[in-house]
């Protein structure tokens, strides 16, 4: 009368052991989420919600992802960051509203109805960034850091790094040091004193050195498994991007792994190891180009017919020909070395990251994407 009992009771610790299996074989790099999409909600401080298209109003959470025409609104002591295309942000400050009009990452494009943001921009050659308001309109044109202020009776941008063109008129460049004020339809371009930093400015820079940290810690044993099935599942590639959003689960929030060596955030701080460090199977790097891209003019890769502008896949025979495991933690150097010794050069200038000509093969990474120079 036992034998039923026993055999019902060994189903069971066979069933209890296949999910013990399954559970254990998951891995753990599973908690790493990889993206390149604009829009997720990185940190929100204070008072902030969201008015969806529908109408309807609601908190914004840590977590979240802003979609187009939706609109966020900051109360007093409220602050969010928002991100963009992979390695940029809009930090929105106390009593201000903002919404994308576009988050596609060629052409990333919000609008500001109140209040101040600061805008930490990485690439822009290939990648068009616009800001708006109701009567105003700025191009950013290079790596930078951007403030942006908007009133009933005008608005303002400022550079402390990068530069922008101030409306449709090509002349009405502004470089680091000097901003673009827009009354009307009439834009100038006056200087300011990039010394004069207030809180919002203080905490943008803050959050750039907590995120060179956080893509310091990240490690290519837990990360390398999320990296291949994230490719696998066309959730990302080489072509439209510097980069990726990585979630790091040690710290919850996103922070940015680089596809190049060396290269730093506007405000001077590195990134830590780039993709190669990763260890990726040889096949990511002989990712096929895709048949069309947007874009100007058009190029062609082993065959086939792609839009000149198109990152290309990159492909090095050996990734670590010039980084190796020993690479040291370089988030909070002002100017980023990796181990093949190559330095970022300090400059008085900010130079943008052009998107590389649809060739396959990387190019030396003897250049950072953002050079040193005075830190906003």
């Amino acid at each position: 009368m036992r034998k039923p009992f026993l055999r019902a009771g060994a189903v069971v610790a066979l069933f209890a052991c296949a999910a013990l299996s399954i559970a254990q074989s998951t891995p753990v790099s599973d908690k790493f989420i990889i993206s390149a999409k604009a829009g997720g909600v990185n940190a929100v401080y204070g008072d902030v919600t969201v008015e969806r298209e529908d109408g309807r109003t609601g908190r914004l959470l840590k977590g979240d992802e802003v979609q187009i025409g939706e609109r966020v609104t900051t109360g007093k002591d409220g602050k969010a960051e928002v991100l963009m295309n992979p390695g940029s942000y809009v930090r929105l400050g106390p009593s201000s509203s903002f919404s994308f009009l576009s988050t596609d990452l060629d052409s990333v494009q919000l609008k500001m109805y109140s209040g101040s943001a600061i805008i930490e921009v990485l690439g822009t050659e290939g990648f068009n960034i616009e800001l708006t308001t109701d009567t105003a309109r700025f191009t950013i044109l290079q790596t930078g850091v951007y403030r942006i202020d908007a009133a009933d009776k005008g608005s303002t941008v400022a550079i402390w790094k990068g530069k922008l063109q101030a409306g449709s008129d090509k002349r009405m460049i502004a470089g680091g040091g000097k901003q673009a004020v827009a009354n009307g339809s009439t834009y100038s371009i006056v200087k300011f004193d990039r010394d004069i930093q207030d809180e919002l400015a203080l905490w943008s820079r803050g959050r750039a050195k907590d995120l060179s940290r956080m893509s310091a810690s990240l490690r290519p044993d837990n990360l390398r498994n999320s990296l291949v099935s994230s490719f696998s599942g066309n959730r990302w590639n080489f072509y439209d991007s510097f980069g990726l959003w990585v979630f790091n689960p040690s710290y919850s929030s996103y922070c940015f792994l680089p596809f190049g060596y060396g290269w730093q955030s506007p405000y001077g701080y590195g990134f830590g190891r780039s993709i190669w460090f990763y260890d990726l199977p040889h096949w990511m790097y002989r990712q096929p180009a895709p048949p069309t891209w947007t874009g100007n003019g058009s190029g062609n890769v082993n065959g086939t017919v792609i839009v000149k502008g198109a990152r290309p896949a990159l492909v090095e025979p050996n990734p670590y020909k010039y980084q190796t495991r020993g690479n040291v933690d370089t988030s909070l150097r002002g100017n980023a070395n990796d181990s093949g010794g190559s330095r970022s050069i300090s400059d008085t200038s900010t130079i943008s990251i052009p998107r590389a000509e649809p060739v396959m093969v990387i190019p030396e990474p003897s250049t950072s994407p953002s050079r040193g120079g005075k830190k906003p």
